[in-house]
């Protein structure tokens, strides 16, 4: 490639990068979401303390507690890393993942390049085509905007990254070692990184000429890795494989048969907002799948095949750990990974041989009319995409007016308030795992003692604690912060008390009062407060 081709070619690979760029910096102006709370009140916690580095590394030697099994390090420390950058701004925190995110852009086009020259193809337009088909889709928009979603484009940089020093590099012991210390910090971020070592098997079956020493000790070397990774994970949780907790006793096939019958619910709660272009962009992305497979021929056709199959691999594994997909659409951050493979097959299937004169050009119309149909995809995922994003800067909003609101309404309404609010807005988590709002630093004091934020599902429970005491401890320790200790002494039996106020966050963005019956009466009692929170438009 002349100086001159190089330089255009860059130009080429800006243009989804900047398109990206344009269509996210919208959330530099946003605002935490869901479980974002209990992660910025605990760095800001350790932080305050002083403790901030000790105890993320603690996270390196032992599980985060929850419901999972989940060993993620990196992913906390990626999170210290914000506190102590940027603090409680929200824009410091987005910045991590816009970044990420335009460089997994330049990565796909990059790599589509450099592996279609590896099989005599030229793809420095279909790289730059790939990667806006990466950049603007719409599946995986919640692994950007959303902070918490980080884990998936960590690990996607990280891998991508490796595959790419893998291919290119010159010397052998630089493609030895750029996979196993891509893929170390990886697993730290998410367990999906477990499946690269089979997709890198994949790539090397498929590569297009004799694979050197350093290339296949690379490889090996990977599952030497993920095999100490299977080790950590069963000497901490019993079980190597299992993250999600099951649901069912199905087997395997039954288990992910299921979740295949999930996902055109969850697409359908995903596009709700554009019903009708979503289902032509489906229909637009799988007629460039066909034609690029029927272009797609001899070296260079294995190798987008063996892509391919990478993607769809972690597809299927990440759905046998999962279960299902929810019909709301959150879940969109799972298949970032998985899209951006998709994107590299994509590109690699559709490169043109690199010379006029090399033969075996035998079906250029079928690869021309594979790339303008996917040209089109792009374009009408941009517009699923922006109707995504409209809904997760409502959501945004909606949380910030919520913010404001609980101090206005704890400085007008003496004692304890019943809050619900709403779990999701649309496919975007909004108020799940954040009682934490009403705490410091999101909150200038903390008002866990006068406001108790609550989920529609969870209004049963505050039955069952509000009888035990909840309300009298929290009124005696009036706690400060949410940290386990604090929260298993709330949860100390102590004399029954009810709440002052119920109320409910309104879809229209204000606290709305309710009436609840007496709470003698259990299931009179749940009900008038859900009836209430349906009134309010608040849902599950």
């Amino acid at each position: 490639m002349t100086r001159a081709a190089d330089r255009r070619a860059r130009w080429l690979l800006a243009l989804p990068v900047v398109c990206a760029a344009a269509t996210y910096a919208r959330f530099f102006t946003g605002f935490w979401l869901g479980d974002d709370f209990a992660n910025l009140h605990r760095t800001w916690l350790a932080d305050r303390d002083g403790d901030l580095w000790a105890q993320t590394w603690a996270y390196f030697l032992a599980p985060i507690a929850s419901g999972g099994a989940f060993y993620r390090p990196m992913m906390i420390a990626s999170l210290s890393l914000n506190e102590w950058i940027a603090g409680a701004h929200f824009a410091g925190w987005f910045a991590y993942n816009y970044a990420i995110h335009l460089a997994n852009v330049a990565l796909v086009g990059a790599l589509v390049a450099t592996l279609s020259a590896a099989s005599g193809r030229d793809g420095r337009v279909p790289g730059a085509l790939a990667a806006a088909f990466f950049a603007l889709c719409p599946l995986l928009a919640e692994g950007v905007f959303w902070i918490s979603a980080r884990a998936d484009a960590s690990v996607t940089l990280l891998t991508l990254a490796g595959f790419l020093v893998w291919a290119r590099a010159e010397q052998s012991w630089v493609r030895a070692v750029a996979l196993p210390l891509c893929l170390v910090p990886a697993l730290g971020f998410k367990e999906s990184a477990a499946v690269f070592p089979l997709q890198m098997s994949l790539m090397a079956f498929a590569w297009p000429s004799r694979l050197s020493r350093g290339r296949i000790v690379g490889v090996a070397s990977c599952f030497v890795v993920a095999g100490l990774y299977f080790g950590l994970r069963a000497h901490f949780f019993g079980d190597p494989w299992q993250v999600y907790p099951p649901t069912d006793a199905d087997s395997p096939p039954e288990r992910l048969w299921h979740a295949v019958r999930s996902i055109a619910p969850w697409w359908q709660g995903l596009t709700a907002q554009t019903p009708r272009i979503a289902t032509v962009y489906a229909a637009l992305t799988a007629g460039a799948l066909v034609f690029a497979a029927c272009g797609a021929r001899g070296a260079h056709g294995r190798l987008a095949l063996a892509l391919a199959c990478a993607s769809g691999g972690l597809a299927v594994a990440t759905l046998l750990n999962l279960g299902s997909m929810g019909s709301l659409g959150e879940g969109g951050r799972l298949t970032y990974t998985s899209v951006a493979w998709l994107a590299l097959a994509l590109g690699v299937a559709l490169a043109p041989a690199a010379t006029a004169s090399e033969g075996g050009e035998h079906t250029p119309s079928r690869r021309n009319t594979g790339a303008a149909l996917l040209a089109c995809a792009v374009v009408t995922g941009a517009f699923v995409l922006e109707g995504e994003l409209r809904t997760a800067r409502a959501a945004q909003r909606d949380l910030r007016a919520l913010t404001a609101a609980v101090r206005e309404w704890a400085a007008s309404h003496s004692g304890l308030t019943l809050l619900i609010a709403p779990t999701h807005r649309g496919p975007v988590v909004t108020a799940r795992n954040a009682h934490v709002l009403v705490l410091p630093p999101v909150q200038r004091e903390p008002l866990l003692h006068r406001i108790l934020l609550t989920l529609p599902a969870e209004v049963p429970t505050r039955h069952e604690q509000f009888s035990g005491g909840l309300a009298t401890r929290l009124d005696a320790l009036r706690p400060s912060q949410a940290d386990g200790d604090t929260l298993r002494r709330l949860l100390e039996p102590d004399a029954a008390r009810w709440p002052d106020h119920y109320a409910c966050w309104s879809a229209d963005r204000r606290i709305v009062e309710l009436s609840a019956a007496n709470p003698a009466d259990r299931t009179r009692w749940i009900d008038a407060l859900r009836d209430g929170a349906e009134r309010c438009r608040v849902v599950d």
